[in-house]
């Protein structure tokens, strides 16, 4: 029992973290952040108190950290991009200000990349794409430099794979699906290329999975949700050919989980949720049936 839409989850033992443009969960004040029992749904006291909406979630061994529209949560000052300890909900020293909205986070233990509207990190430019130290928020020298919108982020080897609305990175065309070294933010040859929006990646057994808002990636037609090959960058032949967008991707137990605006996937009727076997590509009967977009 949000008050408004959920944007990002993410799971800690026995608690759910919850970040969206909500200001109560459970009938209890939360705004934008809040987390809540597994199990029962109840609301726990973790109260970070965000001043405006909250886009995206990455959890580290001790913080949430947290992107978004806002200027202040957790008791502090903190534009765009926080760490939130995960035991009082106070803001962490860790300061990372963005000018403009955050979009997707994703970690790899020791730097946090984010993707989203800014062009500058803690006052250097940053052009919707940036790394950060984990401990202390200070930008680090990655810079690839996208020239548009960055929506979704996947971490791989050496490798973290960006998608969203650009057409370049690091000035060289890439049109909404890239692969950029971690260590020296050199654009690598892997290049599917979609002929729109790409809102979502998940990696399992050596293709990369992106969902979205387009009708042809690698040179081949596939709508709003393709599997890509790592090494070369080629679709391969499954088309589950969702008929509305694809904004979220999740790899769990098996499985690809797909959310958005569809209401047929692989020909058959799925209200806006559906899942796969990563091993086979078959679609489940599993069908919640979601009267309306997720997230």
């Amino acid at each position: 029992n949000a008050s408004a839409y959920v944007s990002a989850l993410a799971f800690r033992d026995s608690t759910l973290y919850v970040a969206g443009g909500f200001t109560s969960l459970g009938g209890q004040t939360r705004r934008y952040l809040g987390a809540v029992d597994a199990a029962s749904g109840a609301p726990r006291a973790w109260a970070p108190d965000a001043d405006n909406a909250v886009n995206a979630l990455a959890l580290s061994d001790s913080a949430v950290f947290v992107g978004g529209y806002f200027s202040h949560v957790g008791g502090e000052d903190r534009r765009g991009l926080a760490a939130i300890d995960l035991a009082s909900g106070d803001a962490l020293p860790f300061r990372a200000d963005a000018d403009a909205e955050l979009r997707v986070l994703a970690s790899d233990g020791t730097s946090v990349f984010a993707g989203g509207g800014f062009t500058s990190i803690t006052g250097l430019s940053r052009h919707y794409l940036a790394a950060v130290s984990l401990t202390s928020g200070s930008a680090l020298g990655w810079a690839p430099e996208a020239n548009n919108f960055v929506q979704a982020l996947a971490c791989q080897g050496g490798l973290v794979y960006v998608g969203g609305i650009f057409t370049k990175v690091g000035g060289i065309p890439r049109n909404a699906l890239a692969a950029v070294d971690k260590v020296n933010g050199a654009v690598n040859p892997w290049n599917p290329g979609a002929n729109g929006i790409v809102n979502a990646m998940a990696i399992a057994n050596g293709k990369l999975y992106a969902g979205g808002n387009f009708t042809s990636v690698s040179g081949v037609s596939r709508r709003n949700l393709v599997a890509l090959d790592l090494g070369n960058s080629l679709a391969s032949s499954w088309t589950p050919d969702p008929d509305g967008v694809v904004n979220t991707l999740r790899v769990a137990g098996g499985r690809l989980y797909v959310g958005g605006q569809f209401t047929t996937i692989a020909s058959q009727s799925r209200g806006r949720v559906a899942s796969f076997t990563i091993v086979g590509s078959a679609l489940d009967a599993w069908n919640p049936s979601a009267d309306n977009t997720v997230r």
